[in-house]
């Protein structure tokens, strides 16, 4: 009985730790996307997935790369956040494009969600910047760089426990 009451005080204590400092771990999001005849149907489909707060992208872009590799054959990972022009990619090959994605809330979301577990459930937009110059080029100098905010709205409103939703 003694061992079960300090379980649960640390656990508590871990509550209001974690309440306090602000951090909680409810999930990271990914926009996925799809391209090339070997995903059939999901050719030229984006979704949104989400994995747990520690998720680097080197681990969900590593794991999704195995999996697919394993049902499609020979899969490569696009690794940048640019519209994909599919018509320049080989057809027999299977693309995954990933990109960190985080939750996007207009000026009035944001007074009503004020809590870190109500900016991570029910979410339905995610945002994610491109870096891009005038001239065309994807990446410049400093002084010539610019950043394209893009915003996804997904199917579905997405939960931090949940795992993926169409965009």
């Amino acid at each position: 009985l003694s061992h079960a009451y300090g379980a649960m005080h640390q656990a508590c204590k871990k509550i209001v730790d974690v309440t306090a400092s602000g951090r909680r771990l409810l999930g990271t999001y990914f926009r996925v996307g799809f391209f090339g005849q070997p995903f059939g149907d999901e050719h030229l489909k984006e979704y949104i997935y989400c994995e747990p707060k520690i998720t680097p992208l080197a681990v969900i872009s590593q794991r999704l790369e195995d999996q697919y590799k394993t049902i499609h054959g020979h899969v490569e990972m696009i690794k940048d956040s640019v519209k994909v022009d599919s018509s320049k990619l080989k057809p027999d090959v299977g693309y995954v494009q990933l990109t960190y994605v985080e939750p996007f809330f207009g000026e009035e979301e944001k007074a009503i969600r004020k809590t870190g577990f109500e900016r991570c459930n029910n979410i339905q937009r995610f945002v994610f910047e491109t870096p891009f110059t005038k001239d065309g080029r994807a990446r410049g100098d400093t002084s010539t760089q610019w950043k394209r905010k893009t915003i996804l709205t997904s199917g579905w409103r997405e939960s931090a426990l949940f795992g993926e939703s169409q965009t």
